[in-house]
């Protein structure tokens, strides 16, 4: 009698570890399938190419858009300009080797340069002499990257002026 309750009790427990083994095999499936999925949405972003840095994918125009119709070809992607954090990523715009719009502007209130996510702008790569004089006749309110060899590489322009732009996706696993 004992060996058959002893018998049952190591077939119960091998039954608890089995369906939890399981579970967590299910569970697994399901991160895979997830992060799958997201990938293939990132994917998407980049069917005509891009790159990726950190955690974002870029994707750089092979046309020309002004500011505005820029940025929305980037929210139309799911995506938005690029936000440049940090001196890497600065670096890392450069190596484009490309003059393009940047998600930067003071549009809302001269001499306020605010990202599209919309944080204000704190360390910048401004050019000598930039950003123009706000008192400019035509005024320049928005960012763009012109000259690659050097960190220090950004202008402002007439918002209307068509450039190449770079789009930046943020992954979101």
């Amino acid at each position: 009698m004992d060996r058959s309750r002893r018998a049952r009790g190591e077939r119960g427990a091998w039954a608890r570890s089995s369906a939890a083994a399981l579970v967590c095999l299910l569970l697994l499936c399901a991160l895979l399938l997830a992060a799958v999925t997201a990938l293939a949405v990132q994917c998407r972003f980049c069917e005509t190419g891009c790159a990726m840095f950190n955690n974002s994918f870029y994707y750089v125009s092979a046309e020309l858009k002004s500011w505005e119709d820029s940025r929305q070809d980037c929210l139309e992607r799911g995506a938005d300009l690029v936000v440049i954090n940090s001196q890497d990523e600065q670096k890392f715009i450069n190596s484009f080797k490309q003059t393009m719009w940047l998600g930067l502007s003071d549009r809302g209130e001269r001499g306020n340069w605010t990202w599209v996510d919309g944080t204000r702008l704190d360390t910048g790569f401004w050019g000598h002499g930039e950003p123009g004089s706000p008192s400019t006749p035509e005024r320049e309110h928005c960012a763009y990257t012109y000259w690659y060899n050097n960190l220090n590489s950004w202008s402002d322009d007439k918002c209307a002026k068509r450039r190449h732009w770079i789009c930046e996706k943020l992954l979101d696993f």
